[in-house]
C-alpha cells in the first residue's frame, strides 16, 4: 500500500514538473490548482484574490473537474471501443487520478458519484442523481466526521449539486459556504464567474492532455487563457470594493440554502406553467 502511494506521489510530482517546465510560474501554479488542486505555489495574495472575486472554486478539484475528465475519457472512447469497454477502462483511470492527488474528501465524493453513475449503466439500472448524491454524502461523512469542518468538501459538494441544478448559478450556491468559512463575500462573483467558468473545461482537457504527454506545445495553447485568468484575478483582487466582510453563522447558512431551494423550486414551477 505504501509503495503504491509513493508511486502515485512520484507520478504527481512528475506531472507537476511538466507544468512548471512548460509554462511561466504564475500560469503554471494556476494550472496545477485547476488540474490537481495543488496550491503550494500560490502566493497568499493570489489565493486571497481568488476568494475576493468569487472564483476560488476553480482551484478546488471538484465534481466539475471529474465530470469533465470522465466525459472526455469515457464518452470519447465510447465511439471507439463501445460503451461497456469505455466504462471498464475509464473508471479505473479516474480512481487512479483520485489516488494520485490524495483522495481528498471532495475528490472521493466526486469519484463515488461518477462511479455510481456509470456502474448503474453497466448493470442496466436507472440512475437517480439525488439518491446518489445523498448516498455519497453519507458515505463520506460517516467515514470521516471531520469533513464537517473541511471547506474543500463543502465547496466541492455544493458546487457539484449546483452544476446539476443550474451551472450558471454555481457562484450563488457556494457564496454562503465562503461567507461562513472566510467571513467575506465577493460583490462581483456573478461577473467573474460569467467571464471565467466557460474556459475551465477547455483548460482542463487541453491542459490534462498536454501534461500527460509532456508536450509544451499543447500547454502553450492554453497559456493565453491561463494568463487572462491570472491577470483578471490580480487586477480585480487588488480593488478594495470587490468583496465585503460579513458575520455569518450556521443558522444563516441553513437559512440561505432553504431560501435558494425555495427560489429554485418556484422558478421551476413557473417554467413548467409557462411551458404548458
Amino acid at each position: 500500500m505504501e509503495l503504491g502511494q509513493k508511486s502515485m506521489q512520484i507520478l504527481l510530482q512528475k506531472l507537476l514538473s511538466n507544468i512548471y517546465e512548460a509554462l511561466p510560474y504564475s500560469e503554471a501554479t494556476l494550472l496545477a490548482g485547476i488540474l490537481f488542486g495543488d496550491k503550494t505555489g500560490f502566493g497568499k495574495g493570489f489565493y486571497s484574490a481568488l476568494k475576493d472575486i468569487g472564483i476560488v472554486h476553480i482551484v478546488v478539484v471538484s465534481g466539475t473537474n471529474v465530470m469533465i475528465i470522465a466525459g472526455f475519457l469515457i464518452e470519447g472512447l465510447t465511439y471507439i471501443i463501445g460503451r461497456r469497454k469505455s466504462i471498464l477502462f475509464g473508471l479505473p483511470i479516474i480512481w487512479l487520478y483520485g489516488i494520485m492527488i490524495g483522495l481528498q474528501a471532495s475528490i472521493l465524493r466526486a469519484i463515488l458519484l461518477i462511479s455510481i453513475f456509470y456502474f448503474s449503466q453497466l448493470i442496466g439500472r436507472k440512475f437517480d442523481i439525488w439518491r446518489a448524491l445523498i448516498l455519497t454524502f453519507l458515505m463520506v461523512i460517516f467515514s470521516d466526521k471531520e469533513m464537517f469542518r473541511n471547506i474543500g468538501f463543502w465547496l466541492s459538494f455544493i458546487a457539484f449539486g449546483a452544476v446539476i441544478l443550474d451551472p450558471k448559478w454555481v457562484w450563488l450556491w457556494v457564496t454562503p459556504i465562503l461567507a461562513l468559512f472566510f467571513g467575506r463575500v465577493s460583490l462581483i462573483a456573478p461577473l467573474t464567474n460569467a467571464v471565467v467558468l466557460f474556459l475551465i473545461e477547455v483548460i482542463t482537457i487541453v491542459g490534462g492532455v498536454g501534461v500527460i504527454l509532456n508536450c509544451k506545445y499543447i500547454l502553450w495553447l492554453i497559456l493565453p487563457l491561463l494568463r487572462y485568468i491570472t491577470w483578471l484575478t490580480n487586477f480585480l483582487g487588488g480593488l478594495k470594493w470587490v468583496s465585503a466582510e460579513i458575520q455569518f453563522n450556521w443558522l444563516m447558512l441553513i437559512g440561505s440554502y432553504l431560501l435558494l431551494i425555495w427560489f429554485y423550486l418556484k422558478r421551476n414551477e413557473k417554467q413548467k406553467t409557462v411551458g404548458n
